[in-house]
């Protein structure tokens, strides 16, 4: 029997891997089909882990040894997050991962403190110094481990209550919005229930004095098995639902287009950032709100043109203005350029040409050409 239960844990982490891959690579790489990637992947680990464990699959030689102790397969702290973005994703259409989204995975360092510690120990065996023995490390980190299941229940529960809080709040705004919620709903609450059953298997391992009749008496199967259960399914149920969800890109898009166009046009129109001369994506996403993702997407896709082409074009035009002003006369052309945003004389030739198709001095005397034929006409 336990021979069954560990080849079905074994089973349910090579079907994870295989789930992994295939939505990693899906057709559109969606975020939210990665990010489900992610979800699958740390959760199939443990899996691994556990099934080397009862086959002695670290026990055969030094190097089996070394590589148990330095591997992190055990990483749930990312997982919480993981799940968050992923509601999000699939209910935000413009939703990405920024620099803001990334410090939620800061928390990783809970689970790779041992494997660092690990490292270190190496090291100092290695270099001649007394550190002990692999036993010594053993204990501790078997002990770290026991009392870090603490934080990475609680965050899993935190960011699972954050997602369904977004699913309640979450206004619908697109057509699918109800079957993805459904889908979002079903995917929330199976997890919510394992995090119950993790729950009741925590509270007594966690206690010293039933860690090890409770692992005599049940080993990991309490846990492993739903967890293997859940893997299966959110390999199977959420690649194919991710099949059903896929909704092509414009279609996804149309709701942020337009407020995010109208900040960027503002940010040039307004506040005229292109008279920076090294204004680049950045500088303009920190001005408008929008991340630089968005921007590129929004101006490749939408206006059909490149970030420098939109620049440049609001240069030309603001040279072109001043060039017939009054005080035109009080700089040389290439100074003017400079008071345009451009950063050097050969960079403002080249862009003025592509975007009138005469040179600046052509532009000039065609200027000079109408000037004196308004003249003449009053």
């Amino acid at each position: 029997m336990r021979d069954f239960l560990y080849t079905l844990i074994l089973l349910g982490s090579l079907q994870g891997v295989i789930i992994c891959g295939l939505l990693l690579f899906s057709r559109g790489r969606l975020l939210s089909n990665r990010l489900l990637a992610g979800i699958v992947g740390l959760m199939s680990l443990p899996g691994f882990h556990l099934y080397l464990h009862y086959k002695g699959g670290y026990e055969l030689n030094d190097f089996t040894r070394f590589v148990h102790d330095i591997t992190p397969m055990v990483v749930v702290m990312p997982i919480g997050p993981l799940i968050w973005f992923y509601v999000r994703a699939l209910t935000e259409p413009a939703f990405e991962l920024g620099k803001k989204q990334r410090l939620h995975f800061l928390p990783l360092i809970i689970d790779l403190l041992p494997k660092l510690a690990a490292i270190i120990f190496y090291i100092a065996l290695w270099m001649g110094f007394s550190a002990g023995t692999r036993d010594d490390y053993r204990q501790l980190d078997d002990w770290y481990n026991r009392y870090a299941d603490i934080p990475r229940w609680l965050s899993v529960s935190f960011y699972l209550g954050l997602s369904v809080w977004h699913l309640k709040t979450h206004e619908e705004s697109q057509p699918a919005a109800k079957k993805v919620r459904q889908w979002l709903k079903l995917f929330t609450g199976l997890f919510a229930a394992f995090q119950l059953i993790w729950l009741v298997y925590l509270i007594p391992y966690i206690i010293p004095a039933y860690t090890q009749p409770l692992l005599k008496a049940v080993d990991w199967f309490p846990l492993y098995i739903p967890m293997t259960i859940l893997v299966y399914w959110l390999g199977i149920q959420g690649y194919l639902t991710s099949l059903k969800l896929t909704i092509p890109k414009k279609a996804v898009q149309t709701d942020w287009v337009d407020s995010a166009w109208q900040r960027l046009s503002t940010s040039m129109e307004q506040d005229r950032l292109y008279l920076d001369p090294e204004l680049n994506l950045e500088k303009v996403a920190g001005h408008t709100g929008l991340t630089t993702r968005q921007i590129s997407e929004l101006l490749n896709q939408h206006r059909s043109t490149s970030f420098t082409a939109f620049v440049n074009h609001y240069r030309v035009e603001e040279f072109k203005a001043r060039l017939t002003s009054d005080s035109a006369s009080q700089f040389t052309m290439a100074g003017l350029a400079m008071k345009c945003g451009f950063n050097s004389p050969a960079t403002f030739q080249r862009i003025f040409k592509q975007n009138t198709g005469m040179a600046p001095s052509a532009f000039l005397k065609s200027v000079g050409k109408r000037a004196e034929e308004e003249e003449k006409s009053t």
